[in-house]
């Protein structure tokens, strides 16, 4: 198999609920192709050497170094099925389901460092990161460049933020060739917003 990544910006967007409805059914139409075993989508695009990183707290404390200064962890909004898709292995917990809409409960998912560093000897499932409830535990993996060390981070599920148009969407497709798929993703692009550059 192999990862197809493109970026959008639906122009039929204007608020939160309009957004996930968008990328819901988009991956509905997307997982039906031919060849498609998964989807998602994220906010920022692995490889693209940007990271959002900023201060936070754990179970209400702000989280810091070992020599006392305030520690900065990664973040990044994505969809159900994100570590599914891009096969990175669920150590703890679960990843997010649809089911962890706007109206539920707000929770995170964490990388194995975070978890080592501010939970040590300690179930991470349950404790808050930023008063968002920690439901799953992944390995560590690369984010920015192939070339990096791991540091700290945590996810957020898109459909529970502030909202954002413009997302990249990932696919995992079956076959020799996985970008042969892209004429039907701009079949479909183009049936929800004929507008989307």
């Amino acid at each position: 198999t192999g990862l197809v990544v493109f970026g959008l910006n639906p122009q039929t967007v204007h608020n939160q609920p309009q957004l996930v409805r968008f990328y819901q059914d988009l991956q509905t139409r997307l997982r039906a192709l031919p060849g498609v075993e998964a989807t998602s989508v994220s906010s920022t695009r692995l490889g693209s050497y940007w990271s959002n990183n900023s201060s936070f707290t754990v179970d209400g404390r702000d989280a810091r170094t070992p020599t006392g200064v305030i520690a900065l962890a990664r973040s990044n909004d994505i969809g159900p099925k994100f570590f599914h898709t891009l096969q990175v292995p669920i150590l703890l917990g679960r990843e997010f389901t649809d089911a962890d809409g706007a109206s539920q409960h707000h929770v995170t998912v964490i990388n194995e460092l975070l978890a080592q560093r501010y939970f040590p000897n300690t179930n991470p499932l349950g404790h808050r990161v930023n008063d968002f409830t920690i439901i799953g535990v992944v390995a560590n993996h690369k984010y920015r460049s192939m070339n990096e060390d791991p540091i700290p981070m945590a996810w957020w599920d898109y459909a529970q933020g502030p909202g954002e148009g413009e997302m990249t969407v990932e696919m995992r497709v079956r076959g020799a060739d996985p970008l042969a798929i892209l004429p039907s993703v701009q079949k479909v692009v183009a049936q929800l917003d004929p507008n989307a550059p």
